[in-house]
C-alpha cells in the first residue's frame, strides 16, 4: 500500500531520525495490491534515500538531505520508468546504482529485461534484453556483483529457480522447479542463498567451491508466505554464528530470523527492542508479529550503521 513500518535498526541501536519523516513518502494505494519492492541506499554510515517500485512500472524515489540536526525530504530525485503497464506483476525488482552514488538504479521486469534510469530528467535504457516467460516463469530477482552504466555483472532469478548469469560473474545453478515456487535471491561469500514460498532456503555455489556454511532458519510453513528475506552481517555480534543471520517476512506480517538475527530474541535483545511483540511456537522456537495480520507486506529491506553500534 505504500506504508514504511519505521526505519528500525533490529539490532536494538534505535530508530533513524523521527519517525514522521517515515510517513507519505509513497502515494498510498489502498486497497489496491501494487507496490512489490523496496529499497535502502546507505553511503557514509547514513541513510541517504529509499526506493520503492509498484509492479505497473511506477518507481518512486525519496532522498534525505541533512542539514544539521535538521532532515529534509526530497521525492522523485530520480525519474521514474515513464512506463504504464496493463498489469501490477510487470516490474519486479529494483536496485539503486551504487556506481551513481544512488543518483540511478536498475529496473527488472518479468520478461528478464533490465532497465537503468539515471537523474531526474533521465531516459530508460535497456542494459539487459529479455529471455524469461513472463507467464510461466517470470523473472522475480536482480542480483549486481558489479555495474557499470549499462554493463552488469550478477544474476537474475526466475520463479522456477533458474538464474541467468550476466556479464563475468561466476556461473550459478540453482534448485530449478517445476512450478514457480521462488520468491528471493540473496548473495554471499561467492555463491548465494534462495529461498521459496514456502519458507526453504537453498545455498548455492559455483561449481568446484565450498559449500556455504551458515545458519539457515528451518520455516516449512505449509503454505506459500514467504515474501521476502535479506541477509545481514554483523560483526558487532561475531559471536553469534561469525555475524551472518537472515531475516525474513511473510504475508502474514511476522518477521523470522536465523543466526546473528536471532540476538535481538534474546534476553538482552529484547531489552533494547521492549517494544517487538514475540511469539513462542510449541516447539520453542520464536518469530517476530508485527501486528499485521493481513496480506499487505511485500519487501523488507535491512542496514547496520556502524556508527550507532
Amino acid at each position: 500500500m505504500g506504508d514504511i513500518s519505521g526505519f528500525y535498526d533490529l539490532n536494538g541501536n534505535g530508530v533513524l531520525d523521527d519517525p514522521a519523516t517515515t510517513r507519505g513518502l509513497f502515494p498510498y494505494t489502498s486497497p489496491n495490491d501494487v507496490y512489490v519492492d523496496f529499497k535502502v541506499y546507505i553511503k557514509n554510515d547514513a541513510v541517504q534515500a529509499v526506493m520503492a517500485a509498484a509492479g505497473d512500472g511506477r518507481v518512486y524515489t525519496t532522498r534525505f538531505n541533512k542539514a544539521g540536526a535538521k532532515t529534509t525530504v526530497e521525492k522523485n530525485f530520480i525519474a521514474d520508468l515513464g512506463i504504464r503497464f496493463k498489469t501490477l506483476d510487470v516490474l519486479r525488482d529494483v536496485e539503486f546504482d551504487d556506481n551513481a552514488n544512488g543518483n540511478a538504479y536498475y529496473a527488472l521486469l518479468s520478461d528478464g529485461s533490465v532497465y537503468r534510469v539515471e537523474g531526474k530528467s533521465g531516459k530508460p535504457q535497456l542494459a539487459v534484453r529479455s529471455f524469461a516467460d513472463p507467464s510461466d516463469n517470470p523473472a522475480i530477482d536482480l542480483e549486481i556483483l558489479k555495474s557499470s552504466g549499462k554493463n552488469i555483472s550478477g544474476y537474475i532469478l526466475t520463479a522456477m529457480g533458474e538464474i541467468k548469469t550476466l556479464g563475468d560473474a561466476p556461473v550459478l545453478v540453482g534448485p530449478v522447479s517445476d512450478i514457480p515456487i521462488f520468491k528471493n535471491m540473496q548473495l554471499y561469500g561467492g555463491g548465494a542463498v534462495l529461498a521459496d514460498g514456502f519458507g526453504k532456503f537453498y545455498p548455492i555455489v559455483p561449481k568446484g567451491a565450498k559449500p556455504l556454511n551458515i545458519p539457515l532458519p528451518e520455516l516449512n510453513f505449509g503454505i506459500s508466505v514467504l515474501q521476502d528475506f535479506k541477509i545481514q552481517v554483523d560483526e558487532s555480534h561475531a559471536d553469534f554464528f561469525g555475524g551472518f543471520g537472515i531475516i525474513a517476512t511473510t504475508t502474514l506480517g511476522t518477521l523470522h530470523t536465523s543466526g546473528a538475527a536471532d540476538f535481538f530474541l534474546t534476553e538482552k535483545g529484547l531489552a533494547r527492542r521492549p517494544d517487538l511483540s514475540i511469539v513462542t511456537r510449541p516447539d520453542g522456537t520464536k518469530y517476530i508479529d508485527l501486528g499485521i495480520n493481513f496480506n499487505i507486506i511485500r519487501a523488507i529491506d535491512t542496514y547496520i550503521l556502524k556508527g550507532n553500534e
